[in-house]
């Protein structure tokens, strides 16, 4: 035994010898044992680093898309919202332009003198049906004008200020108005009911008068 330890631990002594070598006469170009041991514990490392890196890129892109998304939808929502009142802007221009055509069309058959004016509000009750409109004295308005729209008479205007007028409708139940049967030129009175429907009375008894 005593014979044989010292070429034992010289062979151990030559291998270190020869790693340590090995260590320390490598370059950039021939790694070594050592490095190529370091090299293994490492990569893991930097692949999870490089993968927990592109992680965390997707969340930033995610997040800034989500964002733009989020920004875009409530831009096409306010748009939306105006193209919708543009539109319903247009549909009560259409009616508008309508109605004046129609008021146009029945001034053309009138020797009066007209005036226009908008409904201001009208009566809560139920009983009396009345509304105020935007024009008065100084726009020659007097009591006892008729008042009609693009359908024809509505009323009758039973109380003038210096700006507005209050008219009674055709259907309140103690309103009356001279009227004729345009078939025939029979002429009675048409007076109004609380149900909102105009009666034509006083008719003579031989009157040609047919449903419709």
């Amino acid at each position: 035994m005593n014979i044989k330890a010292p070429a034992v631990y010289i062979a151990v002594f030559v291998v270190l010898l020869v790693a340590g070598r090995t260590v320390i006469m490598s370059d950039g170009s021939r790694m070594t044992a050592a490095s190529n041991a370091l090299g293994l514990v490492f990569s893991p490392a930097r692949a999870a680093q490089k993968y927990l890196c592109g992680v965390f890129d997707d969340i930033r892109l995610y997040s800034k898309s989500k964002a733009s998304l989020v920004r875009k939808a409530k831009e096409l929502e306010k748009e939306n919202l105006r193209l919708r009142n543009l539109a319903v802007i247009s549909r009560s221009d259409k009616s508008r332009i309508a109605e004046l055509e129609e008021l146009l069309k029945i001034k053309s058959f009138t020797a009066f003198d007209t005036v226009s004016a908008d409904v201001m509000y009208h009566s809560a009750s139920s009983w009396f049906h009345t509304f105020t409109v935007n024009a008065g004295t100084e726009d020659r308005v007097s009591i006892g004008d008729a008042v009609f729209n693009a359908s024809g008479l509505i009323g009758q205007v039973v109380e003038t200020g210096k700006n507005m007028s209050v008219v009674s409708s055709i259907t309140e139940g103690s309103s009356s108005v001279g009227g004729m049967i345009d078939r025939s030129g029979t002429k009675g009175l048409v007076q109004g009911s609380y149900s909102g429907f105009l009666f034509l009375n006083y008719l003579p008894s031989d009157a040609d008068v047919k449903k419709g």
